[in-house]
């Protein structure tokens, strides 16, 4: 294929006609080099030239859009499939699940497109399989929370982004500064990543994480708690890429996060020299790490004096092993989205028993999950992607 230009409008093909189509790559491809070529150009006509014959702009966009079908119906496919293995075991479940299956049904199987990323449908779908979750989807979550409890402020760190663009907190500081509500806790969801060598550390800008971590601090007792599914220590870089968020965000509602952050407890690094022995879990795959951190989050807003006082043991049976428990932990955090609102009965209520499960998710040991993520770069554009990818390996 290559770029033709002209003056005058020029015929193109009728897709209908043309046996064998063009590659969703060469599409990609296409459309790219034509948008530089308008640039470029912007009197002129721009066209790729392919051995049937040549293609407007607008014609590489109804391509791609047949593909995006395409492959959102495959999706949707693999959606249903979930569904009946979790219907399987419902009776197992403290949630409706034939309510979760009517709203995909009637506000997500139905779209002829794939919703848009911040949508609280794209979020629901999301949470199944074995996909992981974007900035969107956890941001979803936290507007939930920022939504239903006055103290707590809840957040997706965004490298290189005014704090105050983030998913629901503005709303929240203006609602605690109006009504005087002192905030106790923020929840900080952290994408990280591990290098080659190591070293783990904050996303950004240039550089995207692959990994869910989970910081939680807490003001009335001046400290933190840094949770990691697979024990990776506080990101080296994390004092120079997230306090000035915390600087701003202290200012306006006059607390005092750094001093707090003085004393970060490491909840289940045993290399850490302020390791407390409070519960996080473990993963032993490659894609709980997000689900891990929403049902945390969970926790801490609901259960947050019982999690004080676990010292190290799992009171919750479902998160002894949430790899194992992945279709009940993903199914509760859909019916969490779904009603907008957090049950943590729906924990104690869910029957845990991995002879039962019919799961997706291959167990490895943590060093293997380790080397799956190692130089795995995800976006919220190629997460599911990446999941698919991942999947195929194992």
């Amino acid at each position: 294929m290559k770029v033709v230009s002209s003056a005058e409008k020029m015929p193109t093909v009728d897709l209908s006609t043309v046996s064998e189509i063009p590659s969703e790559a060469q599409i990609v491809k296409a459309i790219s080099i034509i948008y530089k070529e308008k640039d470029k150009q912007p009197q002129n006509y721009i066209y790729m030239k392919f051995p049937f014959g040549n293609l407007c702009f607008n014609k590489l966009k109804e391509l791609r859009s047949y593909y995006d079908q395409v492959r959102y119906q495959d999706k949707v496919n693999e959606d249903q499939l979930w569904l009946k293995k979790v219907k399987k075991i419902s009776s197992q479940l403290p949630i409706n699940i034939h309510k979760i299956e009517e709203y995909l049904t009637n506000n997500v199987w139905n779209s002829k497109q794939p919703l848009a990323s911040d949508s609280k449908g794209a979020t629901i779908q999301s949470f199944i399989g074995d996909r992981w979750l974007s900035n969107y989807d956890i941001d979803t979550f936290f507007e939930i929370v920022n939504k239903n409890y006055d103290d707590i402020i809840g957040f997706v760190y965004k490298p290189s982004q005014y704090i105050y663009s983030f998913a629901g907190v503005n709303e929240k500081v203006n609602k605690a500064k109006l009504n005087g509500i002192p905030i106790k806790k923020v929840l900080v969801a952290l994408n990280v990543y591990r290098t080659t060598d190591g070293t783990c550390l904050l996303s950004q800008e240039d550089n995207r994480g692959n990994h869910w971590s989970l910081l939680v601090i807490d003001i009335e007792q001046s400290n933190s708690y840094y949770g990691d599914s697979l024990s990776w220590p506080l990101p080296k870089n994390f004092n120079k890429t997230i306090m000035s968020t915390f600087d701003l965000l202290s200012k306006d509602l006059k607390i005092n996060i750094n001093k707090c952050l003085e004393n970060i407890y490491h909840c289940n690094n045993s290399n850490s020299v302020k390791t407390l022995s409070k519960f996080y879990p473990s993963q032993t795959c490659s894609n709980m790490c997000g689900v891990i951190v929403v049902c945390m989050v969970g926790v801490f807003c609901e259960l947050w004096e019982e999690w004080v006082t676990w010292n190290g043991d799992v009171q919750i049976p479902l998160l002894t092993n949430p790899s194992i428990n992945n279709l009940q932990l993903r199914s509760i955090a859909m019916s969490w989205i779904l009603d907008e609102t957090i049950d943590s009965g729906t924990f104690s209520s869910a029957v845990s028993d991995s002879s039962k499960f019919l799961s997706n998710n291959v167990c490895l040991d943590k060093h293997t999950c380790e080397e799956k993520l190692i130089h795995t770069i995800v976006d919220s554009d190629e997460m599911n992607l990446k999941c698919q990818v991942l999947r195929k390996e194992y």
